[in-house]
């Protein structure tokens, strides 16, 4: 497999044994933040809710006025 991260200026060393060393992971950015997990979790639920329940809102409405048909 080709890295194509070889030739990039990283501000990351080759960390060999080493403790107090950034590795070069240009991969690591797009991990999850376990901090924000549960939160953008219960967001997501949320916003799908309160859209369900809206949608909801005017299933009812246009059933039961009749604007849906002519």
């Amino acid at each position: 497999m080709i890295n194509e991260f070889t030739d990039a200026d990283l501000d990351c060393e080759d960390c060999e044994g080493e403790i107090d060393c950034v590795p070069c992971d240009p991969l690591d950015t797009f991990s999850i933040d376990e901090d924000d997990f549960f939160l953008d979790i219960s967001t997501l639920i949320s916003t799908i809710g309160i859209l369900r329940v809206i949608a909801g809102f005017f299933l009812y409405y246009y059933c039961k006025t009749g604007k849906g048909r002519e």
